[in-house]
C-alpha cells in the first residue's frame, strides 16, 4: 500500500483524530490488516509517538459473545481508547465475525464490509453512538468535540 496524501498531511500537521479514523477504517476496509500496520508505522516515525493510548483496563467479552454488534461497540470505543490491546481484539473480532480464514485471497474479496456494513459502524452502531453523533454525519463534529473534552 502507499500511504495516501491526505494520511501523510493529517501525520505532518499532527491531527490525531484524523489519523485514528483512517486508521480505524483501513482495519475495515483491508482485511489483512497490512495497510493498518503500514499506516501505524508512518505515522509513529514521523512524530505521532502518543498515537496510542494505555489500554483503560476495560475487560473485553469472550470469543462466544462476539457479533457484529459488539464489533460495532468496539469500533466506538476505540474513539475513547485508541489503545494496541483494542485494535488487537478488533483484528480477532473482524476475522471471527466475518469468518475471514485465508488471508491470501484476492483483492477483489479484501473489502470487508459492504454500504449498509459502513452505515451502521459511521452512523453509529448503537443508540448511544447515534445520540452523541446528533443522528449522523451532521453532529459528528460536536461527538468528536465531545471527545476530545470541549
Amino acid at each position: 500500500m502507499s500511504i495516501s496524501a491526505k494520511f501523510k498531511e493529517a501525520v505532518s500537521e499532527k491531527d490525531k483524530i484524523s489519523v485514528r479514523i483512517m486508521l480505524k477504517d483501513s482495519l475495515l476496509i483491508d482485511k489483512s490488516f497490512k495497510d493498518f500496520a503500514d499506516m501505524s508505522k508512518y505515522a509513529l516515525e514521523n512524530g505521532l509517538s502518543d498515537l496510542y493510548d494505555g489500554h483503560n483496563g476495560k475487560e473485553f467479552l469472550d470469543e462466544s459473545q462476539w457479533t457484529e454488534d459488539y464489533l460495532n461497540e468496539e469500533i466506538v470505543s476505540l474513539f475513547r481508547n485508541f489503545s494496541k490491546e483494542r485494535i488487537e481484539l478488533l483484528k480477532q473480532i473482524i476475522n471471527k465475525v466475518y469468518d475471514i480464514k485465508d488471508s491470501k485471497k484476492n483483492k477483489s474479496e479484501d473489502k470487508l464490509v459492504n454500504s449498509k456494513t459502513i452505515k451502521k459502524i459511521i452512523v453509529g452502531g448503537t443508540k448511544d453512538f447515534l445520540k452523541d453523533c446528533g443522528n449522523g454525519f451532521i453532529g459528528i463534529g460536536k461527538f468528536l468535540k465531545k471527545l476530545g473534552g470541549e
